[in-house]
């Protein structure tokens, strides 16, 4: 789990997140209001939500891309069971909260370098990067 957590208020413009994920080279941050989590801005977001529907991202805020049904995942869970969360749900980053406000990240890379195998780890990429066409 990674500590340094990257934060947005859901009222800064995108371009703000774009440039913090640009620094720290991540693809997400969280996005807070008032120390509790309410959404995350991926890259992904930005594109699907700004880009891709020709709005350009320096008119929109980072409330106006977010996600906000955003899987979570406890300190204390196996990471066994983080990867589990991250294949059904088919997400790359899951942050770790505790009583709502987020204390880590977790990423796929994080996962597939804490396993052992490497037939473990290429269970857990392709059931998070597998398409879904229901």
């Amino acid at each position: 789990m990674t500590r340094k957590i990257i934060c947005v208020n859901e009222n800064d413009p995108v371009l703000n997140a774009t440039q913090k994920m640009k620094d720290a080279d991540v693809g997400s941050v969280i996005v807070n209001s008032n120390k509790r989590l309410v959404g995350i801005v991926t890259d992904r977001d930005i594109v699907l939500r700004s880009s891709a529907m020709g709005v350009s991202p320096a008119s929109m805020t980072c409330g106006e891309v977010m996600s906000t049904s955003v899987v979570t995942a406890e300190p204390d869970m196996e990471i066994d069971e983080v990867a589990s969360l991250m294949s059904n749900n088919q997400i790359r980053r899951i942050p770790v909260a505790e009583s709502g406000r987020v204390v880590g990240m977790i990423s796929l890379a994080d996962i597939t370098q804490s396993r052992g195998s490497s037939r473990e780890a290429h269970s857990v990429l392709r059931n998070v990067t597998k398409k879904s066409y229901s």
